[in-house]
This record gives structure tokens, sequence and C-alpha cells, in this order.
């Protein structure tokens, strides 16, 4: 549920309770407004709404959550950006590749 910038402030919490609107969505979204974590209240990169502790904790939570299974090689798609995986074994041609054969 969105909740509307001028419920944000301290003395409308009892408004937003009236409404429906739990204390905790308020408080996360006041954290957020602000430019802060919203589970730990510190700063956080522009763009996001979690620190790196918090959105690392998130990212394994939902691969456990939802039964995600690391790529292997030969599996469908393409290798994560992270993998040590050399050339050679490599399946994917490269612009750069394909001019030189």
């Amino acid at each position: 549920m969105k909740i509307p910038t001028e419920m944000l402030t301290q003395t409308n919490v009892a408004i937003a309770k009236a409404l429906g609107v739990s204390t905790t969505a308020v408080l996360y979204a006041r954290r957020v407004q602000s430019g802060l974590c919203a589970r730990c209240a510190k700063p956080v990169p522009a763009g996001t709404t979690h620190c790196a502790k918090h959105r690392a904790a998130i990212s394994k939570a939902t691969r456990k959550r939802t039964g995600h299974k690391p790529w292997k090689p030969g599996g469908r798609g393409r290798p994560p950006v992270t993998s040590q995986i050399s050339p050679a074994t490599a399946t994917r041609q490269t612009p750069a590749t394909q001019g030189a054969a």
C-alpha cells in the first residue's frame, strides 16, 4: 500500500492506525523517504531501499524460498557475469570472436 507523504510525520501515526496502516509500514516508508535502510536506518546508495548487508540477506532468503539452483556449465541460460568460466569452455561467441574465426 502506498502511504501518502503527508502521513509520514510523527503526529500522523495515529491517523495511519485509524486508516488500517501499521506502525511498521509507516516507519518503513519514513525511512525509505529519508534515504535510509528500511530495516536498520543506515544510509543507503541512491535508488535502493536497503543497505548492502540487508540486500544480501534478502537475496539469500529469496533464493532459498524460491528453490534457486546455481547455473551449471552446459545448462540453460547464459553464464553469470561473476563466473570463472574459461573462454575455451564457453559456447557463446562474442562479436570480437566471430570476426576472428
